[in-house]
């Protein structure tokens, strides 16, 4: 509990510095940020109320600096506090993010430092994690991922991540981090929010190697990733990507998994589509040998001047799992 107060009084300590110099600072960019959502969960058979959640974001900025608190309750009690700092000094770009569980236990620190150079041709990354495995606890333990990357005036990208007692360096299967349910791309719980959510696994030593060869054609971004373990080849993932801005915002993404004898073992399907105050997205996904549904999922977001109501509706094999519904305002 003392680190987990330590960190607490920290975050308190430089969102009370950011917001002073909101106050007092001149001829910088100043900016508040505040937004609040409900959340209901009901499960079919028969369809009730299930949990119900509410979301606080605050957030200040100042020049450079940026700083988010996110609060989550439950029906009963604080369900978790995320704390995130940007810092943006030229071409690096610094973030700390910071996790609580319901009594201001900690949980997750991920604290990343990023550096882009030549106009995006070389991107050189570190991100050191430390995470509680318990139970028992406490057992926190420690992880790297370090990234570096290239990219031609071609199109064609080249990047290696290299994790130490991290896994999934390069897969999205589960949220770690809690997202604000405004979002069309967060779904709480094991839904992909477009960054990988890097697990860390004890002891500290090298788990995974992955390289990345990308190639970007305008709207269209092609990808292939061997990711290797301790033991050899463990798997190669194949992407797809298209990304169009008119007269629709969609996006289209595909990832194919394949496993070390080169069967396919997973696909992930995810289609996303704005129009004006409308936002949609689903989400399905295929895994086994062969092929079968594992799970799917639809979100609804319709934003009018600042005020959110939004649905999302989830899916496996069995049917329909569970259906949420909310409402929220951002500013």
């Amino acid at each position: 509990m003392g680190n987990s107060r330590a960190g607490v009084v920290l975050c308190v300590a430089l969102f009370v510095a950011v917001s002073t110099g909101i106050g007092t600072g001149t001829g910088y960019a100043q900016e508040l940020t505040a937004a609040f959502a409900a959340e209901l969960l009901f499960v079919p058979a028969p369809l009730a109320l299930a949990d119900a959640s509410f979301t606080l974001l605050l957030g200040a900025s100042v020049a450079d600096a940026t700083l988010l608190g996110q609060t989550r309750f439950g029906l009963l009690a604080l369900e978790s506090q995320l704390f995130s700092l940007l810092l943006e000094l030229g071409d690096l770009a610094v973030v700390d993010k910071l996790l609580f569980l319901d009594t201001l236990v900690f949980e997750r620190n991920e604290l990343r430092a990023e550096l882009v150079g030549g106009g995006g041709a070389f991107r050189l990354a570190a991100e050191a994690i430390l995470e509680e495995l318990g139970p028992p606890s406490p057992d926190v333990n420690p992880g790297l991922v370090i990234e570096a990357g290239v990219r031609s005036a071609l199109g064609v990208g080249l990047t290696s991540f290299t994790g130490f007692g991290v896994i999934r360096v390069v897969e999205d299967f589960v949220t770690v981090l809690p997202c604000l349910p405004l979002d069309v791309g967060c779904l709480d719980g094991p839904r992909p929010d477009d960054r990988p959510d890097r697990l860390v696994v004890a002891p500290f030593v090298f788990t995974e190697q992955a390289v990345r060869v990308d190639l970007a054609l305008g709207a269209v971004r092609l990808a292939a990733t061997p990711l290797f373990m301790l033991g050899g080849f463990a798997k190669l993932l194949l992407d797809a990507e298209i990304r169009l801005q008119s007269p629709l915002a969609v996006r289209f993404f595909a990832r194919s998994t394949l496993d070390p004898l080169l069967v396919w073992v997973r696909q992930d399907v995810i289609l996303q589509v704005a129009l004006g105050p409308v936002s949609w997205r689903t989400m399905t996904r295929f895994a086994g040998v062969p092929l079968l549904l594992e799970e799917q999922t639809f979100k609804l977001v319709v934003n009018v001047s600042g005020f959110h109501a939004f649905s999302a509706v989830l899916f496996d094999a069995g049917g329909l799992t569970e259906l949420r519904v909310g409402a929220g305002f951002r500013f």
